[in-house]
């Protein structure tokens, strides 16, 4: 892969959780009464972890 093609990658990865990170916080009532509250706050917390890491790649090393 091209270090054009790595920078176009993370790109598009990055946009993709930021969207699902969106999707996720509007689409779903995060109510404490929620059942399936735990499920989507860990799912939230896993993307914006993956999302900061992307983030940090992108800016040291692309």
């Amino acid at each position: 892969m091209t270090p054009q093609q790595e920078r176009k990658a993370v790109s598009y990865a990055i946009n993709f959780l930021r969207m699902s990170i969106q999707h996720l916080e509007q689409s779903f009532p995060l109510q404490e009464d929620n059942a399936m509250k735990p499920l989507l706050d860990m799912r939230l917390l896993e993307y914006k972890d993956d999302l900061k890491e992307l983030e940090k790649i992108q800016a040291t090393h692309l």
